[in-house]
Order: structure tokens, then C-alpha cells, then sequence
């Protein structure tokens, strides 16, 4: 695949002494089965493909376990495959119990590269991954639900950015992924300026996806948290919907094919950003809703208290997750109290 020159972000929508802190991006949120030992070589390999695509722009990498936060190598994305290895219980019960109450640096492990021109700075450039325990009984392996993430400038050309994503996907075992417009964020120094910088945007433009999945990993192996411009259906989930009566093939705006083991879900020509307070609901986003509808986060009160947290209230984190089921109608965001806290949009 041949690669086209790196793309300069466009300016962050906040900045707070001069520190950048969120960029509009173009981003990717791979939630994967659970990990078995030759999910190692897939990581390998899709480690391979994020560095040759802009490993070039990524400068530091945070991580419990490295101290600090170094520049990144690309040495540091083996903690990502090598991960794979630390997932195995012993065969004798009192040493399997010892290995699963001692979960240290295994449950919520993170290895996160990022493409700031300091330690502090946010980049539109950024891969990622994390892990938590969960989603079923641990028998031979502890059964951890991971994420990959990645993020490039929203500039990127998006059929590149589409065939790159597939690529990826095409690679792992997936229980769902989403990839097009959303926000890459550096929350190594606070997040209050991010998190409210993304409540105040994803409200008004609903083809962002909002990337809060740390407290709802496992919740979301079982559930697709949002739809975006290419929706990915694993297997699993996939059998689901064809259970539940959905046809997975092409209609109207969507474009439905194979990737791999896993259905993609394409849809329109090009990534939408939407705007509620111009009625632009992107109608590809909500065919592609309704389609995923029974196996998407539902928006309960239940489901919505975990996924998001402040300043996102219960009620709004459940209308954003029906934000396209419902008709895209939620109420605009109110205007800023102050020119310092508008955002450029």
C-alpha cells in the first residue's frame, strides 16, 4: 500500500496555555475477543502496519510500567503483543487462585504512543492499547477484554485512512470496531479541559464518536458503543444480529462486505460530522444504527451511568448512545458562558 505524505493536523479545538489538548481526528477503536496465545503474531503484525503508516510522527509513549514518559522506540509496541504471554493460569487450583487474586499489571494494563512535540502536548497522532479483566470464567487463561486505538489528522485522506483501518481489521479477532471521526486526547496531566472540551462538541456533532470506554470495557465486548463511517461486526456479534432477523448486506447508503471473519458496515462515500443545530443528522449513520441496533448499547439508565462520567449526566450519556436510533434529536448544547470557554468548531 503505497503511503501518502504525512498530513499537519489542523489547529486543537482547546488549548490552555498554549498546550495543546484535543484534536479532531480520524480514529479507529478496535475491541478485540479475548485474548488467546496467537493473538501475539495478529498484534505483531498489526503493530507492523500502525508503525509503517506513522510511526514516524510519535514522539513519547506512557505506560504504568516504563516510568515516566521516554520517547517512543518502536521496541515499546512489543508490550502490546507480549501481552499475550501473561495470560495463562496454572493447572493446580491453589496456584491458579493465587495467580487470579494477584492481578497486578495485568488487569487495566495501557501502553499508549503519542505524537506531541512535548510530553504534555496532544497529537491528532496516537496508538494505543488497553486491557481489563472480565466477560467470562477464567479456565486456562484469565479472559481479558482489550482495546487497540489509533488516531490520525481528520485532514488524512479518507480513503487511504479506510483501506489502512480494514487492513488492521482484516488482521485481528474482532468483537466489534469503529473507525471515523472522533477526538485524540493526551491524559497524562489532568483531563477536566479534554473531557469538557468533548461533552461540549460530541452534544452538537454527533459523526464523533466519544472515546470513553475505560470504565465499560467489558460491558462493551458484548455491545457496540457506537456506530461511525465503517462499523466492523465480529463474528459473534454478527451471528447475533442475523438471529434477531437483520439482513447484513447492502442497502440504501450502506456498503456491507467481508473483512476477514468479521462484516464491515460502510456508511456513505466519506466520514460526516453532522451538526444538531443546523438539523444535519448524517442519514448513513442512522441506517447503520438500525442496523446494529440490537447488539448497540441500549442507553439504559444502568448501562449510561458506566460508560460515561462527568460532565456527561446520565440522561445525556443515554441520548447521545440513541443519538441515531432516535432521529438524532437532542437538545443543542447551550451557548458558552464566556468567550473563554467557546470552542472553535
Amino acid at each position: 500500500m503505497r503511503k501518502p505524505a504525512m498530513v499537519d493536523p489542523p489547529p486543537p479545538i482547546v488549548e490552555k496555555d498554549g498546550i495543546p489538548k484535543v484534536y479532531s481526528a480520524l480514529g479507529a477503536f478496535f475491541h478485540l475477543e479475548h485474548i488467546e496465545p496467537d493473538d501475539e503474531a495478529r498484534l505483531d503484525r498489526v503493530n507492523d502496519l500502525v508503525h509503517d503508516w506513522f510511526g514516524e510522527r510519535l514522539t513519547f509513549t506512557d505506560a504504568p510500567f516504563v516510568g515516566g514518559i521516554p520517547p517512543f522506540r518502536r521496541a515499546d509496541l512489543d508490550y502490546i503483543s507480549g501481552y499475550c504471554r501473561t495470560l495463562e493460569l496454572p493447572a493446580d487450583p491453589e496456584e491458579r487462585a493465587a495467580a487470579l487474586s494477584f492481578d497486578f499489571g495485568r488487569d487495566g494494563y495501557s501502553l499508549r504512543c503519542c505524537g506531541g512535540a512535548e510530553r504534555s502536548h496532544a497529537s491528532p497522532y496516537g496508538y494505543g492499547f488497553w486491557a481489563t479483566f472480565g466477560g467470562s470464567e477464567a479456565e486456562v487463561r484469565i479472559p481479558a477484554c482489550s482495546i487497540l486505538r489509533l488516531t490520525v489528522p481528520d485532514t488524512w485522506p479518507h480513503e487511504d485512512f479506510a483501506a489502512r483501518v480494514t487492513a488492521i481489521a482484516r488482521e485481528l479477532r474482532l468483537r466489534w470496531a469503529a473507525a471515523g471521526l472522533t477526538y485524540a486526547t493526551w491524559k497524562v496531566y489532568g483531563y477536566q479541559v479534554e473531557d469538557e472540551a468533548i461533552y461540549a462538541h460530541a452534544r452538537r456533532y454527533l459523526g464523533y464518536d466519544v472515546p470513553h470506554y475505560l470504565n465499560s470495557t467489558v460491558q462493551l465486548f458484548d455491545a457496540i458503543r457506537s456506530v461511525n463511517w465503517l462499523t466492523f461486526v465480529g463474528p459473534a456479534l454478527a451471528g447475533r444480529l442475523r438471529e434477531a432477523g437483520q439482513k447484513l448486506e447492502s442497502a440504501g447508503p450502506l456498503q456491507v462486505s467481508s473483512v476477514g471473519s468479521s462484516v464491515l458496515i460502510r456508511a456513505g462515500d466519506r466520514p460526516e460530522r453532522g451538526d444538531v443545530n443546523r438539523l444535519q443528522i448524517p442519514q448513513a449513520y442512522q441506517a447503520a444504527d438500525a442496523l446494529v441496533r440490537p447488539v448497540r448499547a441500549s442507553g439504559t439508565p444502568a448501562q449510561s451511568l458506566v460508560l460515561f462520567g462527568s460532565p456527561w449526566s446520565v440522561a445525556e450519556t443515554s441520548e447521545w448512545l440513541q443519538r441515531f436510533g432516535k432521529g438524532g434529536v437532542l437538545p443543542p448544547p447551550p451557548p458558552p458562558a464566556s468567550p473563554d470557554d467557546d470552542i472553535p468548531f
